[in-house]
Parts: structure tokens; C-alpha cells; sequence
């Protein structure tokens, strides 16, 4: 005769009911008592809420009689048990396996307070009992089979989660990361604010600053390696540090045909010490090429700064024809190349 062992239960596929009970383990003992996940509730905290939403996970073990009849007598099975209950308020779904003769399976059915009175799936044998936060205590019985089988099952909750409680704590979170985000453009909207009056507030560079500035970032700009400097697009050129030395200028300009950045560029002595980009904010380094040797000088202009050596003025020129070519040849893959 071919038989097989689902939920809790050993079933024999016939007809007729003949239901004879297996005892609990150890005399029907409180799995409670045993331990496992909160140990120390009280008795009226064990009950779910009626709106619980969550999965409880439960380990422990299960006893079977099988009947065969009076003149085949009986057979009796047990092993280890894991039972998954998912609960959506009074709806109940799960899963089980285990050793001793169960094959894993499915079930669903009901919940009125502790109690759970679930269907297996496949042949619709009833599992009834107490489903708790701390214990699934259950017996069950095989349906219309003529050779009929009792089961009793003990385990314990060995992991919660509660869905109504995650979902809280990730609004929670959620409301935590909004709070923040809030305060960061809040902070930043402010310093904003602070570097809009701080830029209206600083005085304009003289024309020989602001070629110095120019001459140094197109000097800079021969050497990048992604961005081309939109040609004569400095502009905006304000003293930005003036207190002491080094005098800092800070300009605006735009590269790859209109993209906005800004350098600022440290001043001693009349020459350019380095520069920081707005791709580098915090990093100053020395201007790449050469030093543009162009003195700054607040008078009245009639100075053009230092004379360059003939040289000197040889290679700007040669530097300025290259960035012209980059400039015009960008939309290739690789502008420099050609030039």
C-alpha cells in the first residue's frame, strides 16, 4: 500500500476516517515552559495582535500514529519539525519540513486569537491549534482516508518578524533621511546664500589682474586632458582674498562649449602661485605649463605687467594657437590630436 507523510500528519490516500489520537509529548506539556523567544512574556502578551503582519519561523518535533485497521494495527512516526507562518491578520499561510516521514509542504487557513485551524494543501488534512508568539502547539488529522492518521506537534518560535513594526521603523527612517536631506539644503542654501553677498561684495580685479589670471588658466588649460576652454570666456575676475598675502583672484569661465567653472588663483608677489578649480574645490596647485610672469598691480593700468622675453611670448602665442585648435576641433574624439 503506498502512503506518504505531509504537514504534520502521515497520510494513506483512501477512504473512510478512522481516527485514532496520538498523546502530546511528555503528557501534553506547555512547550512554553521549554524556553525559546520571549521566555519571560507574560501569558496575555503571547497572543498576536488580531492585526498582526509578520513570520514566525518555529522549530521543534512532531509524533504521529498511522491506523491500518484492526487486523494491520498501527505505526508510529516522529522527527524534527520546522513550521514558517506568515500572518496577515486573521489569514494564515505557511510552510513545514522536517525528518521522521514528513515530506515539505504547504498549508493556510485561519486565525481567531492563539488559535489556527490551517488546511495542507495538497490533501487537506487539517492542522488545529495554538499558534503563538513564543509556540505553535497543534494536533492533526488526515481526511476521508481509510487508513487514518493522528498527529501531535510541539515547537518553538526561534525567529519574529514583525512587518508592522518594520514598516515603522522604516518610515521612521525614512522621516530620519528626509529630517536630513531638509538640513543639508537647508545648510546649503545658506552657504549659498553667504558666498552670493561674499562674490557681490568683492571688488573687481584690475585689467592687469585679470589678464595675469587669464594668461595663467590658458596656460593650465593646453594641459587638460577631458575639458577644452571655451576661448576668451574668463570673465567675472574679483579679488577674493585681500587681507595679507597671498591676494587671491577668482574668476569665472566656461569649457566644452558652455559648461561653468570657476578658478581661484593665489598671488604673491605679483605672481600666480597656483590654482584651485571648481572640479578640484580645495586643492591648489601650481599652474601647469609656466608661471604667467605678469605682475598685479592696482595702478592705473599704464603698467602692462613684467615684459615677457621674446621667448616667452613665442611659446604663449604657440599655446594660445593650440587651444584655439582643441577648441575648434572638440567635437572629435580626441581634439588634441590634430593640433
Amino acid at each position: 500500500m503506498r502512503h506518504a507523510v505531509i504537514a504534520i500528519a502521515v497520510i494513506v490516500a483512501t477512504a473512510v476516517p478512522n481516527v485514532a489520537w496520538a498523546q502530546k509529548p511528555d503528557g501534553g506539556e506547555d512547550a512554553t515552559a521549554q524556553g525559546g523567544l520571549y521566555r519571560n512574556l507574560a501569558p496575555e502578551d503571547l497572543e498576536l495582535p488580531p492585526d498582526f503582519r509578520g513570520r514566525i519561523t518555529y522549530q521543534g518535533t512532531h509524533e504521529a500514529v498511522l491506523d491500518r485497521g484492526a487486523r494491520r494495527g498501527t505505526r508510529q512516526y516522529g522527527g524534527a519539525l520546522t513550521v514558517e507562518l506568515t500572518f496577515d491578520g486573521n489569514a494564515v499561510t505557511g510552510r513545514f519540513s522536517g525528518t521522521g516521514g514528513i515530506s515539505s509542504g504547504t498549508m493556510s487557513g485561519t486565525r481567531n486569537g492563539s488559535r489556527c485551524r490551517l488546511f495542507e494543501t495538497r490533501a487537506g488534512d487539517i492542522i488545529e491549534g495554538e499558534c503563538t508568539r513564543t509556540h505553535f502547539s497543534a494536533e492533526a488529522r488526515s481526511q476521508g482516508s481509510r487508513n487514518a492518521v493522528a498527529a501531535v506537534f510541539e515547537a518553538q518560535a526561534t525567529q519574529f518578524a514583525d512587518a508592522i513594526a518594520e514598516e515603522r521603523q522604516l518610515a521612521e527612517a525614512r522621516r530620519e533621511a528626509e529630517q536630513t536631506r531638509q538640513a543639508e539644503a537647508r545648510r546649503h542654501a545658506q552657504e549659498t546664500a553667504a558666498f552670493e553677498r561674499r562674490l557681490q561684495n568683492a571688488p573687481p580685479a584690475s585689467p592687469t589682474q585679470a589678464r595675469l589670471l587669464a594668461r595663467s588658466l590658458i596656460d593650465d588649460a593646453t594641459n587638460w586632458l577631458m575639458n577644452i576652454l571655451d576661448r576668451e570666456s574668463l570673465s567675472n575676475v574679483r579679488l577674493w582674498n585681500v587681507s595679507g598675502e597671498p591676494t587671491s583672484l577668482r574668476g569665472e569661465y566656461t569649457y566644452n562649449g558652455g559648461t561653468r567653472g570657476w578658478v581661484i588663483a593665489r598671488v604673491s608677489s605679483g605672481r600666480i602661485q597656483c590654482l584651485e578649480f571648481h572640479d578640484t574645490a580645495g586643492q591648489c596647485t601650481p599652474p601647469r605649463a609656466r608661471q604667467a610672469q605678469a605682475r598685479a598691480s592696482d595702478s592705473s593700468g599704464s603698467r602692462e605687467g613684467q615684459e615677457l622675453t621674446q621667448r616667452e611670448a613665442e611659446q604663449a602665442e604657440r599655446d594660445r594657437a593650440r587651444a584655439r585648435c582643441i577648441a575648434e576641433n572638440q567635437w572629435r574624439l580626441i581634439p588634441g590630436q590634430f593640433c
